[in-house]
């Protein structure tokens, strides 16, 4: 196995600090908030609350919101989901018990020349829910191999995961020729063409945020808040790829698991204003920056490669086969190569732009509608320092992997809109919608510009989405000091698993849609 200790001797030449895991898209899926979550009254009036207010949930919007509030008030929020790709419920439980918000907002009334009240306030939401299960078939002839193969001629050296290149090798998938000093890698050729794909992929976990709020109520026309928000990560990702090679009646196939894991948490800030630009009047406007999220995440890859090539003489006498060769019989794998490796990294998410405008009529009616930038272009990865000066705020940019992010994202926008009525004074009826675009201006990614981490990364698969719609509606009722709210929430969105560069565009869709209803119970004091 040559090949094999000239793949080890670059990873020792190189060292770790290029076992990179993490790529364009996959930043994206985790720092990529295309859902609604927070109290109930929050989501049935799609969050539309950047200039409304006065909710707690509104304070991860625009901190300001809470400057609204004349009393202190507590709120939980809990409830159910469902929904998954429906040719996969034989392996995945379609519902699920969720806990999205919990949050307190102390309200001090000062009642002073200028400054009316001052606001204290934490609030805990779950920001993004990674629980979704897709898999499926396509049929084509593009192969993985070729894709790996590809990049080990391109990059050569630059390539140091000898735990992927070395067990594809050691399973006789792919061949080197040439010399050591300047080899050339293929598809091994005693594989017949491949002639379809089979992936799956399972994703569990969530990104949880932890905002603490500050607020001022200005002359009851002027309301301004900061927060300092804690963001923590916690990413899962079950999935396998596999290929089917030769003819159906005799395949020589392989197939990829893989599991990965990404931990860590990050800071951000957000600023924010709502006005009255007429004493008399109830209108508000509301602006908002949020800044990145700095994380410092660890990346945790575990694989095992499966694949029908006998490559020792004891699987040649275990099968009664000659070395070298495929064993043909259905679910017989006789070798199999594993490992996993761990990689540090920081992660800058995009800046949040926000602008609102929103109204009441006197106690019966409110409407709110929002306007959300998010700079995704410029999400960047780095890599920490390796000392005592290690931090989210001492790091190495990497240069060509956030060059490929700028040429493959774009900015997002989302609007909202959110409506509250009062038939009677003890029952609100209410209705949101959310439109959120799509990121992606290229969904194939360039393996001519990538870097190190992409070439470096266990899989070759990749995930978009579509743009999202929310559609939301719910009620709620207050007695003296009590409430509850109700609401339910459809999200309706699709995306696109790319098990591999060399079959691309062929791809399994993925039903993103769920449905959530949420309960909130609270009190004011």
């Amino acid at each position: 196995m040559k090949a094999k200790h000239y793949i080890s001797a670059i990873s020792l030449f190189f060292g770790a600090s290029f076992l990179q895991a993490q790529n364009t898209f996959q930043n994206a899926e985790v720092s990529q908030d295309h859902d609604l979550q927070g109290t109930a009254r929050y989501v049935s009036m799609g969050g539309a609350f950047t200039a409304l207010g006065a909710d707690i949930s509104a304070m991860g919007d625009n901190p300001a919101a809470t400057a609204l509030m004349r009393k202190s008030e507590v709120a939980i929020t809990a409830g159910a989901i469902w929904g998954a790709d429906e040719t996969m419920t034989h392996m995945y439980d379609r519902t699920h018990a969720t806990f999205d918000q919990g949050g307190l907002v102390g309200s001090f009334r000062i009642d002073g020349r200028y400054v009316k009240n001052f606001n204290i306030g934490f609030n805990y939401h779950k920001k993004i829910n990674y629980n979704n299960l897709n898999g499926g078939e396509t049929y084509c002839a593009g192969s993985q191999l070729n894709q790996l193969a590809g990049l080990l001629n391109n990059f050569g050296a630059d390539i140091s995961t000898e735990s992927l290149y070395g067990a594809y090798y050691d399973c006789g998938l792919i061949d080197m020729q040439g010399t050591r000093d300047n080899p050339t890698w293929r598809r091994s050729a005693q594989l017949s063409p491949t002639w379809g794909q089979s992936m799956y992929r399972m994703t569990s976990g969530g990104l949880h945020a932890y905002d603490i709020n500050f607020s001022v109520n200005v002359k009851d026309r002027y309301y301004v808040g900061l927060n300092i928000g804690v963001e923590h990560m916690n990413y899962n990702n079950e999935s396998s790829y596999a290929e089917r090679i030769g003819t159906d009646a005799n395949p020589l196939d392989y197939y990829i698991e893989d599991r990965h894991t990404i931990r860590g948490t990050g800071v951000n800030f957000k600023l924010g204003a709502i006005i009255r630009p007429i004493e008399d009047n109830p209108l508000r406007l509301g602006v908002a920056i949020e800044t990145p999220t700095w994380f410092l995440l660890t990346s945790r890859y575990d694989y095992t490669l499966y694949s029908k090539f006998i490559a020792n003489e004891q699987d040649a006498r275990r099968y009664d086969q000659p070395i070298n060769t495929f064993v043909a019989k259905p679910g017989v794998y006789p070798t199999y190569c594993s490992g996993y490796y761990d990689t540090d990294y920081s992660l800058r998410t995009p800046w949040r732009f926000r602008l609102g405008i929103g109204s009441t009529v006197k106690n019966w009616f409110a409407w709110g509608a929002d306007f959300e930038y998010a700079i995704f272009k410029y999400e960047g990865q780095g890599y920490p320092a390796n000392d005592a000066r290690r931090s989210i705020f001492n790091t190495t940019e990497d240069a060509e992997m956030n060059a490929v992010t700028r040429s493959s994202l774009s900015g997002q926008y989302r609007v909202k809109f959110g409506l509250e009525a009062k038939p009677i004074r003890q029952l609100a009826l209410r209705l949101g919608y959310n439109y959120i675009s799509s990121i992606y201006k290229n969904e194939e990614w360039d393996p001519g510009r990538a870097d190190e981490s992409t070439v470096n990364s266990i899989g070759t698969s990749w995930v978009t989405t579509s743009p999202t719609h929310l559609i939301t509606m719910g009620l709620g009722t207050r007695i003296k000091w009590f409430g509850i709210d109700l609401a339910y929430k459809c999200r309706l969105q699709h995306g696109y698993y790319f098990g591999t560069l060399d079959a691309y565009p062929a791809h399994v869709e993925m039903n993103q849609r769920r449905h959530t209803v949420v309960c909130t119970l609270s009190a004011r004091f």
